[in-house]
């Protein structure tokens, strides 16, 4: 047998992260062992059939460092982690239900997927099986524990790391379905600006936005943000859950009801309803664009077409916007839809932006759907009230996609991971200048 791959002193993934290395309470990871899947579906099968035998043989020596041992699953790989969790707990069977992807097991099929995974002891579409002992995701458990010791009684405490734009640690009681609270670390500035925003709108939808249940400091100038978790279906785990066009039609009304009773809420805030002119804030969009140098050079005239089109309109009142307002965001039971991720709430408050959001990544994940509406359906049927109300928007509903487009692909720049979302909103953005009209265009 090949000896276990051991990689001494290194940080669990998690903790690497420029967000994360606050939470360390001064008890590093000790003795750290990874066996990593191979990508060959025999090579994994073989390994994961093994794999009991080597854990074994790695957890006898790791038992004479002091601290408690965990193993934890690390998916897509070691070297780039989207996910890692706790094997064995109610955080593991939550991450390996709803945050792996429903084709990760590409290579096994359903029935004796499950048997491996009995045997094995985690998901055969993880990358690599992590022994620790302390340090990284437990110090964010002891925190929470000390910080929350009503909402995280009955049972040991687990977690699930995910790394998406912000770091987030969903905590599991146990025997826990649903995370009990997920805590995020950033900046103070921006930490404190959304616990209160968010204690605001909580306040008005208790139903629909989670409750900040406290922040607190840890570092010169970092945060932990813990919020109240929500039941519910993430969006991972959508497309395995909606079969057909008609529950992906459901949901899309039952979003934009929430919509609605959200910016209604927005609108009851101190600073909700702004004074803004389209004229300049799709100039300054544009400006920005151009100057990183990613805007589509032939459309320049067009661009300065749609800026004159809007410039009699003047000042106009509108609604802070979530800014993010689409599936990704939202996390879907059968007695409720509850909206997350505030953190781009309040940056931009031009008409149609969430629900032009809300459009495109319909139009995305119903991608592959049999009959599925084509995205221009999808932008009628998300602002058809707001238009209805509002007439003054259904004229002007192009120049409102190219601010959306143009935001969008400006909070690409800060953020590399996103890429492929900027290249795309760019292609989008090129034709919706080309073309006098949006139905056109898409």
């Amino acid at each position: 047998m090949k000896t276990p791959h051991r990689e001494e002193g290194l940080a669990i993934p998690a903790c690497q992260h420029q967000d994360c290395s606050a939470i360390n309470d001064g008890q590093g990871a000790h003795d750290l062992a990874v066996v990593r899947l191979p990508e060959n579906r025999a090579a994994r099968l073989a390994e994961c059939l093994v794999l009991p035998l080597r854990l074994a043989l790695l957890s006898r020596a790791a038992r004479k460092q002091p601290g408690r041992l965990a193993y934890f699953g690390c998916y897509p790989s070691l070297d780039t982690p989207s996910l890692i969790y706790e094997l064995h707990t109610a955080a593991s069977k939550y991450a390996e239900r709803y945050l792996l992807p429903a084709q990760g097991m590409w290579y096994v099929p359903s029935c004796p997927r499950a048997a491996l995974c009995a045997w094995a002891g985690c998901d055969p579409a993880i990358g690599a099986v992590i022994l620790a002992t302390d340090g990284g995701i437990h110090a964010m458990e002891r925190l929470l524990t000390r910080l929350l010791p009503d909402r995280l009684h009955g049972g040991r405490v687990s977690l699930a790391w995910l790394n998406t734009t912000r770091p987030a640690f969903l905590a599991f009681v146990e025997n826990s379905r649903w995370p009990s609270c997920v805590a995020q670390i950033g900046r103070t500035s921006e930490m404190v600006p959304l616990h209160r925003l968010l204690s605001s709108i909580h306040y008005a939808l208790p139903d629909l936005v989670p409750d900040a249940l406290l922040i607190e400091t840890c570092g010169a100038s970092q945060s932990v943000l813990v919020q109240e978790g929500m039941p519910g279906v993430p969006w991972f785990a959508l497309r395995r859950h909606l079969l057909g066009v008609k529950p992906w039609l459901e949901l899309r009304a039952r979003a934009l009801a929430v919509l609605a009773r959200l910016h209604n809420a927005i609108l009851g805030l101190p600073d909700g309803e702004v004074r803004l002119n389209l004229g300049i804030e799709l100039e300054r969009q544009y400006v920005l664009c151009e100057t990183a140098g990613i805007f589509p050079v032939a459309r320049r005239a067009s661009m300065q077409e749609a800026i004159a089109g809007v410039v009699p309109l003047g000042e106009m009142t509108s609604c802070s916007q979530h800014g993010d307002f689409c599936l990704n965001n939202l996390v879907v039971d059968r007695e409720r839809v509850s909206v997350i991720d505030f953190e781009e709430a309040g940056q931009t408050a031009v008409p149609l932006h969430d629900e032009l959001s809300l459009a495109l990544s319909f139009h995305d994940f119903m991608i592959g759907v049999r009959g599925a509406p084509s995205l221009m359906d999808h932008i009628d049927a998300c602002t058809a009230e707001s238009c209805h109300r509002e007439p003054v928007l259904a004229a002007h509903r192009r120049a409102l996609l190219v601010h959306h487009l143009l935001w969008r692909i400006n909070q690409c720049q800060t953020r590399p991971n996103r890429g492929p979302m900027k290249a795309k909103l760019v292609g989008l953005l090129d034709r919706t200048l080309r073309y006098d009209s949006i139905e056109a265009a898409v």
